[in-house]
């Protein structure tokens, strides 16, 4: 390849490469000078790695970072909450959720640099409050059964009521209706005892379902 005065050349790939150097003048008159090996181009470190778990909830906000990169020698995290680690496979807890664009910088020991990304999403906690007991008495205080969802928005929503036998006796699947002690809401209230309840629900906000069960006293 003949180049000109003050050019800039890009080699295509890492390796040695010689140098002619072939001058003439205004007469006509020509000299060269060769140079083997005059130029050396390091190889590129290419970038690579992957969070496990990708995305999680706020309680469980630990996440590993597993370092899949090739020719490196020193390594660099951003986490995107302001938190760098210089590990290879750094471990590293998100102290809120939201989402988190990671960087890793890999250096090889040429010097040469690359980056990749991965988001890391951290889901807020579902709050979830369900009571122990009530008394569906008809005296206007704590009458009903209803569960109380906070912190999220709801996409899909199932309760269940069973009695001791497992039997069900109540289902809703809006999270506003309550139970208000009465077989799928005819007759007469149940019996004092204790009833098992189940709720499976989506969240805008977190990955799959949740299914939750528990007893709820009824008392007059």
């Amino acid at each position: 390849m003949w180049i000109g005065q003050g050019t800039i050349v890009c080699f295509p790939a890492s390796g040695e490469y010689s140098v002619r150097l072939v001058v003439t003048t205004a007469n006509g008159c020509t000299d060269s000078l060769s140079v083997p090996a005059q130029v050396i181009v390091h190889p590129q470190p290419v970038a690579g790695f992957f969070p496990d778990p990708p995305r999680t909830g706020i309680l469980e906000p630990e996440i590993q970072f597993t370092d899949t990169s090739q020719g490196a020698v020193a390594w660099a995290y951003v986490f995107g909450d302001g938190d760098l680690s210089l590990d290879q496979h750094p471990t590293h807890l998100y102290p809120d959720h939201g989402t988190y664009l990671v960087e890793q910088i890999v250096t090889s020991e040429f010097g040469c640099l690359d980056t990749a990304y991965h988001q890391v999403i951290i889901d807020p906690d579902l709050l979830i409050y369900v009571p122990n007991a009530f008394t569906p008495d008809g005296d206007g205080v704590n009458d009903v059964f209803l569960p109380s969802l906070d912190g999220f928005v709801v996409r899909d929503y199932n309760l269940t009521i069973w009695d001791r036998w497992g039997q069900s006796i109540f289902e809703t699947s809006d999270e506003g209706t309550p139970w208000d002690g009465r077989v799928h809401g005819v007759g007469s209230v149940v019996q004092d005892g204790v009833y098992v309840w189940q709720i499976e629900l989506q969240a805008q906000s977190f990955v799959g379902n949740k299914r939750l069960r528990g007893h709820v006293s009824v008392l007059h």
